[in-house]
C-alpha cells in the first residue's frame, strides 16, 4: 500500500474539490460537479487530506475571533437575548479547541546523571516445595 499524501501543488481539480468541500458538499454531490465517480472523489479526499486539515485549523483559528467577540458581547446581554446560553457554550468550545482558553500540556523530564534506577521493593518468593506443600493443602483426600 502506498502512503497518500497531499501534493505541495493542488491543480485546478483539486482546488474545486477543496471549494465544494469547505463550501459544505458532501462528496456525492462534489462527485457529480466535477463529473467523477465516487470512489474518485473519496481518493482525491484522501490525497488532499493534510490540506484539508490545514485549511481547517486555519478556519478555526480565525473562528476564535468571532468566539471572543461573542463572549464579550453576551457579557453585557440582558437574559432575554436569544439562544445565549447556546452561543456562549459554542463559543467556549471553539476557544477551547483553538487552545486559547484551556491548555493542556504535559512537561515530562528525566534527568539522570549518576545511572541509578529505583526498583520496586523485594518480595519474598516461595520456593517450588511450598508451592506443592499449599497445593496438597487444598486438594481433596479421596
Amino acid at each position: 500500500m502506498s502512503k497518500t499524501t497531499a501534493p505541495t501543488v493542488l491543480t485546478a481539480k483539486h482546488e474545486l474539490f477543496m471549494e465544494l468541500l469547505e463550501e459544505g458538499d458532501p462528496i456525492a454531490v462534489i462527485a457529480d460537479k466535477l463529473e467523477c465517480s465516487r470512489t474518485y472523489a473519496y481518493r482525491l479526499g484522501k490525497q488532499l487530506k493534510d490540506e484539508i486539515l490545514e485549511r481547517q485549523r486555519d478556519r478555526l483559528v480565525l473562528g476564535t475571533v468571532k468566539a471572543v467577540n461573542t463572549m464579550v458581547d453576551m457579557m453585557s446581554a440582558d437574559a432575554n437575548t436569544e439562544k445565549g446560553e447556546l452561543r456562549l457554550k459554542a463559543s467556549a468550545d471553539i476557544m477551547d479547541r483553538a487552545g486559547l482558553t484551556r491548555h493542556t500540556a504535559v512537561d515530562v523530564q528525566i534527568e539522570s546523571t549518576n545511572g541509578i534506577f529505583l526498583l520496586p521493593g523485594k518480595s519474598i518468593v516461595p520456593t517450588q516445595e511450598a508451592l506443592e506443600a499449599s497445593y496438597e493443602d487444598i486438594t481433596p483426600e479421596t
